[in-house]
């Protein structure tokens, strides 16, 4: 992953980052709603593929629980 990465789905944004000065490197995910500044999930992996991954699941639940509760 190079560069800023971002995926949008359900109405929300999921940010990545990565940090390459650990050893090994950790991928880091914010997720927000799309023009929203409050996080409603985070997490890190140890790949950027996984980091994905988890983003995605995350933004599932996320849309889930936002859509029971309305």
């Amino acid at each position: 992953m190079t560069g800023k990465k971002t995926l949008e789905a359900y109405g929300l944004v999921a940010e990545f980052f990565e940090n390459l000065d650990s050893d090994p490197p950790i991928y880091h995910f914010v997720i927000m709603r799309k023009g929203s500044i409050e996080i409603l999930g985070w997490g890190q992996e140890h790949s950027a593929e996984a980091a994905e991954q988890a983003a995605k699941e995350c933004m599932e639940n996320v849309s889930g629980q936002s859509s029971a509760a309305g």
